[in-house]
C-alpha cells in the first residue's frame, strides 16, 4: 500500500510589495503576490511527483516553502505526519537531513575556497541521530563521487576546476550524502543523473529505499 510521504494542505504563501512603511500604512503603491495560494497536494513515498504550470507561476515558491527556506502565510506541510511549517530549529535541521535540494546554480552554491571533498563532507560531518559510521569520511566522499561517475581523486579539486555538467554531478554527490528521502532537483538535472542516484546511492540498495522526487517543469508556448 502507497503511503503519503508529503501532503501540502490550503498553503499560501504572498509577496508584499510596496515603497515603504507608509504604502503598508496607507495601501498607496502597495502589492500583495499571491505566489502559492491555497495548494493542496500528497506525494506519495518512493514516486516521482511532477508539478507542471508557466514560468513564474509559483512552482520554485511552492517548493522553497515545502523546504522552509520561504516562510508560509499559513497552511500545513506534512512529512510523515509532522508539520514542517510548526518545527523549531532542532527539528527543522533533523528534516533537512531526510529531504535535500539539487541546486540549478551548481557554482553559486559551493564555497570557491572548499575543495570537492570539503563541500560533499560537510553533511556528513553534520548528521546527527544515526549510528557511528563504520567508513571514514574520506572513504565516503570517494564513494559517492564514484556514485556519480567522477574520479575520487577530485575530491582535491577546487569547484572551478569542473565543468557545469561536472559540477551538477557534485551537486548530486552532496545532495545524496545523508540518503535523502525526498529530493527537489534543480532545472539542469536530467535523467540519467536521476538513474545514477537511484542505481548507484550508496544508501539505497533496493527500491524500497528509493526517494521520492519532485519535480518542477515549466510549459512551453
Amino acid at each position: 500500500m502507497e503511503v503519503d510521504l508529503i501532503q501540502i494542505k490550503n498553503l499560501k504563501t504572498y509577496f508584499f510589495q510596496g515603497k515603504g512603511l507608509l504604502s503598508k500604512w496607507f495601501g498607496q503603491g502597495f502589492k500583495i503576490v499571491h505566489a502559492v495560494d491555497g495548494v493542496s497536494l500528497a506525494i506519495k513515498k518512493g514516486r516521482t511527483f511532477g508539478l507542471v504550470g508557466e514560468s513564474g507561476c509559483g512552482k520554485s515558491t511552492l517548493g522553497n516553502t515545502i523546504f522552509r527556506l520561504v516562510e508560509p502565510l499559513e497552511g500545513e506541510v506534512l512529512f510523515q505526519g509532522q508539520d514542517v511549517v510548526k518545527m523549531n530549529q532542532k527539528e527543522l535541521r533533523e528534516f533537512r537531513q531526510k529531504a535535500q535540494i539539487i541546486f540549478q546554480d551548481q557554482f553559486g552554491c559551493m564555497n570557491p575556497r572548499m575543495t570537492v571533498g570539503q563541500i560533499i563532507a560537510e553533511p556528513l560531518m553534520m548528521r546527527q541521530g544515526e549510528p557511528e559510521p563504520q567508513k571514514s569520511i574520506e572513504q565516503e566522499v570517494a564513494e559517492l563521487l564514484n556514485a556519480v561517475n567522477l574520479d575520487p581523486d577530485a575530491a582535491v579539486k577546487f569547484p572551478n576546476e569542473f565543468s557545469g555538467g561536472q559540477a551538477r554531478r557534485i551537486g548530486v554527490a552532496r545532495a545524496i550524502a545523508l540518503n535523502p528521502m525526498f529530493i527537489k532537483p534543480g532545472g539542469g538535472l536530467i535523467g540519467h543523473d536521476k538513474h545514477r542516484i537511484q542505481g548507484n546511492g550508496p544508501g539505497h540498495p533496493d527500491a524500497a529505499g528509493l526517494p521520492t522526487w519532485f519535480r518542477l517543469c515549466d510549459t512551453h508556448k
